[in-house]
């Protein structure tokens, strides 16, 4: 990722693969994808490739990777730009913009259920939260707007006269844990995919 994209940005263009008899036809399916990460950086995040994955297969888009590109300008840094962003996806030439901004990644164990000093119930559970616009450039406007609050799943445990979050059998391994950000993230591609698609489909 380039140094000169302002803080954690990372750019990726989508564009369609279509039989090009102009310049027009060929960019009017083109999508920006723009993602926001959080001030603490994310380790051994895929969910922009895991989405790039997703419009390429069921999407049928080929895509294009231009965040090692020079030539790329930097997208502004704030979602309610709007006007910057409008002007900036005019100037890459793309039809749609899908700005990805995440809050949150984690994994914690949750207490669901107790009856006090008596029985506990706990589970692992892991959290991706954020929010993503859609803008179309053709008709100049925010298409639509959705909050990201995406969880799963993963070991549980009921305590019999403990309260203990801590339980080992509750810790989760490194391997487990890349296991389990690798199943939410792509739950959490899977959402955005099928909400953004109805905008995107026949245009």
């Amino acid at each position: 990722m380039k140094n000169r994209l302002p803080g954690l940005i990372l750019v990726v263009l989508v564009l369609l693969v279509f039989p090009i008899t102009g310049q027009a036809q060929g960019s009017r399916r083109t999508v920006a994808i723009v993602y926001q990460a959080p001030e603490q950086k994310l380790a051994d995040f895929d969910l922009i490739q895991k989405l790039t994955e997703e419009l390429t297969i069921k999407g049928d888009l080929t895509v294009i990777d231009f965040s090692r590109d020079s030539l790329l300008p930097a997208p502004p840094n704030d979602r309610f730009r709007l006007e910057e962003l409008f002007q900036w996806g005019r100037e890459i030439g793309t039809r749609y913009i899908i700005y990805v901004k995440i809050d949150q990644r984690r994994i914690a164990s949750r207490k669901r259920r107790s009856i006090p000093l008596l029985l506990s119930r706990y589970i692992v559970e892991g959290q991706l939260t954020g929010n993503y616009i859609l803008l179309d450039l053709n008709r100049n406007r925010l298409t639509a707007s959705w909050e990201l609050e995406t969880t799963v799943t993963g070991p549980r445990q009921w305590q019999l006269a403990e309260d203990n979050p801590d339980d080992p059998t509750l810790l989760l391994s490194a391997p487990r844990k890349l296991q389990m950000f690798d199943k939410l993230e792509a739950k959490a591609v899977g959402e955005i995919f099928k909400n953004v698609r109805r905008h995107l489909k026949g245009r």
